[in-house]
Parts: structure tokens; C-alpha cells; sequence
């Protein structure tokens, strides 16, 4: 069987908004731009959450395994998000970024609580019992606000409950 080769090869192209000890990241989308829009402070407090990220990764010795992440800052109440992977051409492992967070977009995510998933079912009209029903012995995945909706689910990020007493996400929130 031949090996088919596109017409129009992918080609990356994003911008490289920071390189720290040997590793760099990469804006794909509006994560600077959202910063901007929903933190407005001075450029060099993203950057320091990134660095800090890095390191983070280098301490627990995460700089050549893939994920998805969120580096999330308490104290400046924000969160990037990366996802940390080989570059397609060079295979050199970096950070890519699509959004960033605001501290009221991330309250949800680092409630790690089920009474959020009940609060959405009752205001969805669902019955107390129902809705007991499903967070404690169902699937069910957090339905986040129209705006944040389309990011999360652009960035490929979810909440979601599994008949179980946790909370899971399907990337790592870091807080740093």
C-alpha cells in the first residue's frame, strides 16, 4: 500500500511567547490576548507563571511526557492553559497555549465539589432526587457558562463525575 501524502502538510506556525531554561512557549490561539482582556496586568506576571510552570514541570521530572494542563496562580488569580508536548517538526518538547483564565472562570474548576453539578441540575429543572441520582451513581459532565463553554470545550478541557465521590478533570490543574 502507498503511503499517502497530503496535498497541504500541516504547518505549524505559533507564537513563541517565552524560552526558559532551554524550553519554550507558544501562543496558538489568544492566550496573551485573553490575558490582556481578563487579568490586565503587566506581561511579566504571565510570564512568570510560566516559568514557575516550568519549573514545576523539571522538579517532578515532566519536561519529556506529554499532558494538558493548568498553571494556576492563587495569589494573581489566573490560569494559563498548556499543553505540553513535542513540537511536530523538531520533536523538542514545549508548552502550547490557547487561553488563559480568569480567577472567577477558574472557581469552578478548583472547587472540586459536587454540589456545583447538583446546582446545574436544579436550575435545569431536575428534582433534587433526580439529580442526587445522577451526580452519586451516574456520568455527568459540568456544563459551564455559554462564553467559557466554547473555550473549554475548543481547548478540549472538561469536569465531569463518574458514580463516584470525586470530581475529575481530563487535564491537571497545577497551582503554583
Amino acid at each position: 500500500m502507498d503511503r499517502y501524502e497530503p496535498l497541504f502538510p500541516l504547518e505549524e506556525h505559533f507564537q513563541k511567547v517565552l524560552t526558559y531554561k532551554g524550553y519554550s512557549i507558544y501562543d496558538v490561539d489568544h492566550s496573551v490576548v485573553r490575558y490582556n482582556e481578563r487579568i490586565g496586568k503587566d506581561i511579566e506576571v504571565y510570564n512568570s507563571l510560566l516559568k514557575k510552570g516550568i519549573d514545576w514541570l523539571i522538579d517532578n521530572k515532566k519536561t519529556m511526557t506529554e499532558d494538558r494542563y493548568l498553571w494556576y496562580s492563587k495569589p494573581e488569580g489566573f490560569g494559563i492553559q498548556i499543553h505540553w508536548r513535542p513540537d511536530r517538526k523538531t520533536k523538542k518538547y514545549g508548552g502550547f497555549s490557547a487561553t488563559t483564565l480568569s480567577n472567577d472562570e477558574l472557581k469552578i474548576l478548583t472547587k472540586n465539589d459536587k454540589k456545583i453539578f447538583l446546582e446545574s441540575l436544579w436550575k435545569a429543572g431536575y428534582s433534587k432526587e433526580e439529580s442526587m441520582k445522577i451526580v452519586e451513581r451516574g456520568y455527568m459532565r459540568y456544563r459551564f457558562n455559554e462564553d467559557l463553554e466554547k473555550e473549554m470545550n475548543f481547548i478540549g478541557y472538561d469536569m465531569f463525575v463518574d458514580g463516584g465521590p470525586d470530581v475529575y478533570l481530563n487535564f491537571e490543574l497545577i497551582t503554583l
